[in-house]
């Protein structure tokens, strides 16, 4: 089991992660990306940096910067003179908020803020149309802006380990999202009309407070990894077995008893995990049986 939660981890990690985005050369630093005509990509992770020079501003032709892993406070303003950029990667930061300026990178498609100490989203962000991956866990987060949900090019949002407990009501206005990352929050209960996704691969709600998976599936035709697991769900809906394309469902550590009946409907399942639950050894095999091609883990 240890082996199979460390695939699962390192799937779900290579799944969110922004691979390079350009084929042009990186350079290391401000100084030596100001020597070469139109540099593109500019590489500034692990340099014990606590601000941005604002030289960088002069380097206009940018539209990769990674400033993982520094001692950086706030988005400098001399980034956000950038205009062609396309990729920031400012994690494992130490920045506060998100400045309104954001909104003057109408280009980007990808902004990975992940381990800061971000509470606020601005409302700003709304003018990012073109941005497709938005990876802001791990922060201090206590509610999602109906602004984001104008951020209609959304494919992949990860908001794990914040302190969210609920969504706005129009968020199903995200029709693109193909990965929503929800895990680590404060979810009591879920709205039947969130999740609204035609288009949703992963649903990850792992680590809430959930008594009940109340949640409209007849949206979710696509979705392939469904993670319930250490919540408090007591029952899932008969309408689970309307996901006929789901490969992975994990809902360990609930107070499951039983599965819905005509569970052999997901003839797509590869894998079950269901450890931790209150199943008894007649209803083990009953879903063991339903389910001969897929790997059932009580």
């Amino acid at each position: 089991m240890k082996k199979y939660y460390l695939l699962l981890l390192c799937t779900t990690f290579a799944y969110s992660q922004k691979e390079s985005p350009l084929k042009e050369t990186v350079y290391y630093s401000i100084e030596e990306a100001l020597e070469v005509k139109s540099p593109k990509q500019l590489n500034l992770r692990d340099q014990n940096l606590f601000y941005v020079a604002p030289e960088i501003q002069k380097l206009q032709s940018l539209e990769y910067i990674n400033l993982m892993r520094n001692h950086l406070h706030e988005i400098d303003d001399s980034i956000l003179t950038l205009s062609k950029l396309k990729a920031l990667e400012i994690n494992q930061n130490a920045i506060t908020a998100i400045p309104k300026g954001i909104e003057k990178l109408r280009k980007i498609e990808y902004i990975n803020l992940a381990s800061n100490k971000i509470n606020l989203i601005p409302e700003s962000i709304a003018k990012l149309k073109k941005l497709k991956q938005l990876q802001i866990s791990v922060n201090a987060l206590s509610y999602i802006p109906d602004a984001l949900t104008h951020c209609k090019s959304l494919e992949i949002l990860e908001l794990n380990s914040n302190q969210l407990s609920y969504l706005p009501s129009n968020f199903n206005k995200l029709k693109k999202i193909k990965n929503l990352q929800l895990g680590y929050n404060q979810f009591n209960e879920l709205d039947r009309e969130w999740f609204q996704f035609k288009e949703l691969e992963v649903l990850n709600l792992e680590y809430n407070q959930l008594k009940t998976f109340n949640v409209d599936l007849s949206n979710l035709k696509k979705l392939k990894t469904l993670l319930l697991n250490d919540n408090k769900i007591e029952s899932l809906p008969d309408e689970i077995i309307t996901l006929t394309n789901l490969e992975l469902l994990l809902v360990a550590n609930n107070d499951l008893q039983k599965l819905p009946q005509n569970i052999q409907t997901l003839k797509k399942l590869k894998t079950l995990i269901a450890t931790g639950n209150n199943f008894d050894k007649e209803e083990q095999q009953r879903i063991i049986n339903a389910l001969p091609n897929c790997k059932v883990y009580f």
